[in-house]
């Protein structure tokens, strides 16, 4: 399969470049009231390193092969009225072109989780949305993306959205990984100097979450944590954990208000969104655990349940070798379903955000910050083994040692045939206030060494984030073990261009000062023509000892490529 890899490159990446070349020789980009633009691209990524857990995806294999195809549409209705849709059609390739990736994603025609586009090809109308412009005030309605907020790979005020970060997480520009919401979008600008501006948001029905990339792909940030098999399962438990909140009309009602002007060279900013979250607290099922299957117990009865049998699933699993699955493990995925379940409460965000020049430096500086009211925050499982499994050890030596093993998750941790770093939750989530704030600068800068004709543009952030009411048992994803109380993550970015703007180079960094993660992604764009440029580069994830529980980069940490981008737009 390897051998053909060449061909089938240069057949699927040069093919519909050449189709489109001819093409839009032959169309106009301007049809009577109708206006056509768009582009067609294709990504092309090598994986510079094994998958976490040695799943199957492997160095040398192809991260992506995606071929994408964007037509954006407008028509004038009246002098006042214009309606725009965005048609997106796609093609990730590399499981035809590698037979050694993970196939599931294309076998089970997987979807990115939770319920969202196909991880191998789909066609879709991707927004659509009618504009109403009056002179000082507008209104759109439709399925749309509404940007608050400026700043870059992370991010901070732009809230409203959820992102789809199914490929590519923290390269892939927000436009093109925002979930389009059907939502109202009201705005009114008073005239006058300091330009006052009124935003009222609706989404009165439209619940989102985020997605992430569906087991067996690459980006998948469970990988580090589940084994394949229970990725799966958890997959689908989320699925089915969503759509129970997905069809609930009026009551998704989702909404806020922002608020801007402008105070001299003060640019300043106020904003409040009431919002379901978007990432779930995770539960567990407490009667289902200790009554239901997990136990291996017969229906309940009276009195102290008989865990007989339990002892003897671990006593027939004693003799099997780490790789091979046992009774517990098989009992525990076959009820994931039952066992966990996930929560979207409501949640109320708080902001400010300004950006001023600084003269002195040449810069302009940039603050954003949003307080979180009552976020919930998944935990871990408090209980020990039920009492009465402790009097029946004796009778399993060295199967179920009471000074070892005292909670269900080290009992999933020890049957499981594979590493498991997943930890059990608890029976309900925990809730804490939460406060997030970035401050960073934009400055184009003189580096005559590196460029005696052009400046650099420079744009750095410092991203912090604060657990108000922490305590040791909350998984919130932060610091080296991912139960940390804070964040503080600084991102720099430096872009320039030589030979009048036809070769680009950049690079972007990131760093999380409590997880000692980092990503470095330099990368150079040829703009070949006016509509065609070429884009070659690299990303490297870095990770204390490969911990993937670390940060929100360590989940990635094994997903480093080379790539190769080509876009031509029209």
């Amino acid at each position: 399969m390897r051998g053909k890899f060449i061909v089938y490159f240069f057949a699927l990446l040069l093919a519909p470049l050449f189709i489109l070349t001819a093409a839009t020789d032959l169309i106009a980009y301007e049809v009577g009231k109708i206006e056509l633009h768009g582009y067609v691209e294709n990504q092309t990524a090598i994986r510079l390193e094994d998958q976490y857990r040695n799943r199957g995806n492997e160095k040398g294999d192809l991260a992506r092969f995606r071929s994408t195809f964007v037509v954006e549409a407008g028509v004038d209705l009246t002098d006042s009225v214009k309606a725009n849709a965005i048609f997106k059609a796609y093609y990730e390739g590399s499981w035809d072109m590698d037979s050694n990736l993970i196939q599931s994603p294309k076998d089970n025609n997987r979807d990115t989780v939770i319920d969202g586009y196909s991880m191998y090809k789909d066609v879709l109308i991707r927004e659509y949305f009618i504009r109403k412009y009056w002179k000082h005030s507008s209104i759109k309605v439709g399925a749309q993306q509404i940007v608050w907020g400026e700043s870059d790979l992370l991010r901070m005020s732009d809230i409203i959205n959820p992102l789809d970060l199914g490929h590519r997480i923290f390269l892939e520009d927000f436009e093109n990984v925002r979930i389009p919401l059907r939502a109202i979008d009201f705005r009114y600008e008073m005239p006058g100097p300091n330009r006052f501006m009124f935003e009222a948001v609706v989404v009165p029905e439209d619940f989102k979450v985020i997605r992430i990339a569906s087991s067996g792909g690459n980006w998948n940030p469970l990988a580090y944590r589940l084994p394949l098999g229970l990725t799966d399962k958890f997959a689908d438990t989320m699925a089915t954990s969503w759509r129970e909140y997905e069809n609930q009309g009026l009551r998704n009602l989702q909404g806020g208000i922002r608020l801007k002007a402008i105070f001299g060279e003060w640019d300043l900013g106020v904003f409040a969104y009431h919002k379901r979250v978007e990432v779930p607290a995770v539960v567990v099922d407490r009667e289902f655990l200790f009554s239901g299957p997990f136990l291996g117990l017969a229906p309940a009865a009276p009195g102290e349940p008989d865990y007989t049998s339990f002892l003897s699933s671990f006593m027939a699993d004693a003799g099997k070798p780490k790789g091979e699955w046992s009774n517990i493990a098989r009992i525990f995925s076959d009820n994931v379903d039952n066992i966990v379940d996930m929560k979207y409460p409501w949640i109320n965000t708080f902001g400010v955000c300004f950006n001023v020049p600084e003269h002195r430096t040449g810069s302009i500086i940039r603050f954003e910050s949003a307080f979180i009211l009552d976020n919930p925050i998944t935990y871990n499982n408090p209980d020990p083994l039920p009492s009465g499994l402790l009097p029946m050890v004796p009778a399993f030596p060295g199967i179920l040692d009471p000074t070892i093993v005292k909670t269900f998750d080290q009992i999933v941790d020890w049957a499981w045939p594979q590493t498991v770093e997943f930890e059990l939750p608890a029976y309900d989530y925990k809730e804490s206030d939460v406060l997030q704030c970035m401050i960073g600068f934009d400055r184009p800068t003189w580096i005559k060494l590196l460029n005696p004709n052009m400046t650099w543009f420079i744009t750095g952030q410092l991203f912090y984030k604060k657990i108000m009411d922490h305590d040791a048992t909350m998984q919130t994803g932060m610091g080296e073990d991912g139960h940390g109380d804070q964040q503080l993550m600084a991102t720099l970015i430096a872009l320039t261009e030589y030979y009048n703007g036809y070769v680009n180079p950049e690079v972007a960094l990131m760093y999380d000062f409590e997880s000692k993660t980092w990503l470095a992604r330099p990368q150079v764009r040829y703009q070949a023509t006016e509509d065609l440029s070429i884009t070659l580069g690299g990303l490297w994830i870095g990770c204390k000892d490969s911990n993937g529980l670390a940060g929100d980069l360590g989940g990635f940490a094994k997903d480093d490529e080379a790539y190769l981008h080509l876009r031509y737009t029209f």
